[in-house]
């Protein structure tokens, strides 16, 4: 829409294993993404999601609401790494089956540093994520990898 605003819409198709065998959901979402500051020395970006997740083991559907915040730092010129710290809230709005309407579904962080390498700009850090139905802590060594083009 904008440099400071984008709209996105998206599908996701993911299989889940446990001990009872493997599923599948079909997320379904739409997505803001903008600038809350755009500075030299700091910029702060945001984004809000709303995602539609079709089950197939039970049928059932739910719509789950995720807001995330990012912190940039950089730690010289464009080509420079920076540091990086982000957190993103999941709320479930409506559930189904053994998930109650409007409930706190889990809380992801990320600690490290974005280092731009030509086209791809890697992210190497900590990322830790409570996660409430079922309870869950994680404890990640974060490798990730964005390409431009």
């Amino acid at each position: 829409m904008t440099d400071d605003l984008a709209l996105g819409l998206g599908h996701a198709h993911l299989r889940h294993r446990s001990d009872d065998g493997v599923s599948t959901e079909n997320r379904v979402f739409q997505q803001l993404s903008y600038a809350v500051i755009d500075g030299r020395r700091v910029s702060i970006d945001a984004r809000s999601r709303l995602e539609q997740r079709f089950f197939s083991d039970d049928g059932g559907s739910r719509l789950r609401f995720r807001q995330r915040m990012e912190v940039l730092v950089p730690l010289g010129g464009e080509k420079a790494p920076a540091l990086k710290t982000s957190g993103e809230l999941f709320m479930t709005l409506i559930g189904t089956n053994d998930v109650g309407d409007t409930e706190f579904d889990q809380f992801r962080g990320f600690a490290g540093f974005e280092v731009p390498v030509g086209l791809v700009t890697l992210d190497i850090g900590y990322l830790g994520q409570r996660r409430e139905n079922p309870s869950r802590r994680n404890d990640v060594l974060f490798i990730g990898m964005d390409v431009g083009f």
